[in-house]
């Protein structure tokens, strides 16, 4: 089990109203709005998916942003001998420096035409986040029962067996 030392968060909503009350989705393409309106959001948290590496990179040092997501879908095509899952040893580092979250969205890998490839990406992010110590969160935002994450989480902790 590669998942040691430290607790992954839940966050899981039962109805669409309550999670836009406590949190603001934002997928901002600029740069200066997104830092306007992650200033503007006072007491929600703040959950951002990124369009791209740049607005990945300054998202995580510059804003005061609580949830990074969406990072597995910046690469369409994975290098030929390595998985590009859009997060590397240096944004972690800055990620656990400036204590942000990375988070994965249930939801993204159910509608996923590609899920294999996408739960490839996932599992590389969660074996760098926890080499490099940063907080991961788990969040659906549909409607789910609370046990999917769970369960889910514990098919990825599960260790790929050689043939």
């Amino acid at each position: 089990m590669f998942l040691p030392n430290i607790a992954v968060n839940y966050i899981n909503q039962f109805n669409f109203k309550f999670f836009m009350a406590n949190y603001l989705y934002l997928t901002e393409r600029n740069k200066q709005l997104l830092l306007k309106k992650a200033r503007t959001a006072h007491s929600k948290t703040i959950i951002y998916q990124a369009p791209s590496e740049e607005l990945l990179r300054f998202a995580l040092e510059k804003t005061n942003v609580h949830i990074v997501t969406g990072m597995e879908k910046l690469h369409p095509k994975d290098h030929t001998h390595y998985v590009r899952s859009g997060l590397d040893q240096v944004l972690c580092k800055i990620a656990a420096q400036h204590h942000k979250t990375i988070g994965f969205d249930f939801t993204d890998i159910i509608n996923s035409a590609d899920r294999g490839k996408l739960l490839a990406r996932i599992r590389f992010n969660l074996k760098l986040c926890r080499k490099y110590k940063v907080q991961t969160t788990f969040f659906d935002s549909s409607n789910r029962t609370s046990e999917d994450l769970p369960v889910f989480l514990r098919v990825l902790e599960k260790e790929k067996t050689p043939y």
